[in-house]
C-alpha cells in the first residue's frame, strides 16, 4: 500500500476520516493505514492505531470501547481475534476493549495455536542469544548478532549443521609429528580405523 493517497486532498478531518472508515471496511490492516499519509487542507497527517479505532467506533454508529457483557464467549472471542489479525498487540486489545487481561492474553494464546504460531518468551529468547554469543567467543562461527528470532535460528541451524559435520569426522595423531590429521567418514573406515585394530588399541584398565 502506498504511503500517501495520490491526486486526493481532503478539505476537512472529517472527510479523511471518511476514507480511513472506508479503509476499514474494506478489511484493509489497521497497520497498512497507519502508513497512509492524508493530505487535510494542505497538511500530511498519518492516523495510529488508537485513533483508526476511535474512528471506526464514531463512524459504525455503536461503541466499541467495551465488549458487551451480553455478546457470547464466542462472539467475543471472534472481535478479539479481529484484533490480533490486526496486528494489534495483547496490551492494545486490553486498552482499547477494557477486557480482563487475563482473558485477552488466553485469547491471544488460542488465537496463536490456531495461527500455528509458537510464543517463546523474551527471558528464553534472551538466554539463547547469550549461549550462542559464548559459542561464537569460543569457535569463532556465527559472525553476525544473534539479537533478532530470525537469527537466533538461523544461527541454531548453523550451529546444528556444523555439530554434524563435527561428528563425521575423525582425528588420529600423525606418528611422525603428533598433531592430529582429521580424515572423513571413509578415510577412518577405509585406513585408519583398520590401523588402530591391527595395532591392538585397548583402554588402560583392559592392558592390565
Amino acid at each position: 500500500m502506498p504511503k500517501t493517497v495520490v491526486n486526493v486532498t481532503y478539505p476537512t478531518l472529517e472527510t479523511a476520516e471518511t476514507e480511513v472508515f472506508r479503509l476499514i471496511e474494506s478489511k484493509t490492516n489497521y497497520r497498512d493505514i497507519c502508513q497512509i499519509e492524508f493530505i487535510i487542507n494542505g497538511i500530511k497527517k498519518k492516523f495510529s492505531l488508537s485513533q483508526i479505532s476511535k474512528i471506526k467506533q464514531k463512524l459504525s454508529g455503536k461503541d466499541n470501547s467495551n465488549l458487551s457483557e451480553t455478546k457470547s464467549e464466542s462472539e467475543q472471542k471472534a472481535e478479539l481475534f479481529e484484533l490480533f489479525q490486526n496486528k494489534m498487540t495483547v496490551i492494545d486489545v486490553v486498552i482499547k476493549t477494557k477486557l480482563d487481561s487475563k482473558l485477552v492474553n488466553d485469547s491471544f494464546l488460542e488465537y496463536s495455536k490456531l495461527h500455528g504460531d509458537s510464543i517463546v518468551s523474551t527471558k528464553v529468547l534472551d538466554r539463547v542469544e547469550e549461549l550462542l554469543y559464548e559459542f561464537d567467543e569460543e569457535f569463532d562461527y556465527v559472525n553476525y548478532e544473534c539479537n533478532t528470532p530470525e537469527r537466533i535460528i538461523r544461527a541454531l541451524k548453523e550451529y546444528a549443521t556444523k555439530f554434524r559435520e563435527t561428528l563425521h569426522q575423525f582425528q588420529y595423531p600423525c606418528n611422525v609429528c603428533k598433531k592430529l590429521i582429521t580424515m572423513d567418514e571413509s578415510e577412518w573406515k577405509g585406513t585408519a580405523r583398520l590401523a588402530i585394530i591391527q595395532s591392538g588399541w585397548s583402554h588402560d584398565e583392559c592392558r592390565q
